[in-house]
C-alpha cells in the first residue's frame, strides 16, 4: 500500500503542477506548444499509469471543444512521447518495452487484483468525504457554488472542463 499511495502522491503532485503550463500551452496557436502540453501531461504517466485517465479527459474536452479540436493530434503526438520514454526506460530497466505498464494492467486488470483493494461502490466516495470533512464539506460546495456566481461565470470554460471532466474520467476508473 505505501508504494502506491507514495506514486499516487508524486504522480498527481506532478499532475497538478504540470497542468497550469500545459493549459497554457495548449491555448496558444502554436503546434510545438501543444505538442509541449501533451508531453506535460504525459510525464505523470512515467510515475503512475493509472494518471493517463487524465489525458484521456482531456482528449475528450479538446475533441468536444471546436476551438481546441485542432490541437487534439499534436497533444496525443506530445503524450506519446512521454509513453515512448516509458517504453524505453522498461527496456532497460526490465527488459521489455512498456514492461511495467504491461504488468500493472495485467496484474490489476486481468487477474483482479484491483478488485480486492482499489474499488468501490460511486458513493463511497462521498461518504469517505463527508466523514473525513462534515459540515466544512458543505461550506466548502457552496462558496464554490456563490464565487461562481459572483464571478458571473454562467457558461464552462475550456479551463474548467479541462480540470472537472479530466477529473471525472479518473473518478469513473476508480469505479470500473
Amino acid at each position: 500500500w505505501s508504494a502506491a499511495t507514495l506514486s499516487d502522491t508524486w504522480a498527481l503532485g506532478g499532475l497538478w503542477g504540470l497542468m497550469p503550463a500545459a493549459i497554457r500551452a495548449i491555448q496558444t496557436s502554436n503546434a510545438g506548444r501543444w505538442i509541449l502540453g501533451g508531453v506535460l501531461m504525459g510525464l505523470p504517466f512515467l510515475i503512475r499509469i493509472q494518471t493517463a485517465t487524465w489525458a484521456i479527459g482531456w482528449g475528450v474536452v479538446l475533441l468536444w471543444n471546436r476551438d481546441r479540436r485542432k490541437t487534439l493530434a499534436w497533444f496525443a503526438g506530445g503524450f506519446a512521447v512521454a509513453v515512448l520514454l516509458q517504453g524505453i526506460l522498461d527496456c532497460v530497466t526490465w527488459g521489455g518495452f512498456l514492461h511495467s505498464a504491461r504488468a500493472n494492467v495485467g496484474k490489476n486488470l486481468v487477474e483482479g487484483m484491483a478488485d480486492r483493494y482499489g474499488r468501490s461502490p460511486w458513493h463511497a466516495y462521498a461518504g469517505l468525504a463527508w466523514e473525513s470533512l462534515g459540515w466544512p464539506l458543505i461550506v466548502l460546495i457552496l462558496s464554490a457554488i456563490a464565487g461562481s456566481l459572483l464571478l458571473n461565470r454562467p457558461k464552462l470554460r475550456i479551463m474548467d472542463a479541462l480540470v472537472f471532466v479530466p477529473a471525472g474520467v479518473f473518478i469513473a476508473a476508480h469505479l470500473i
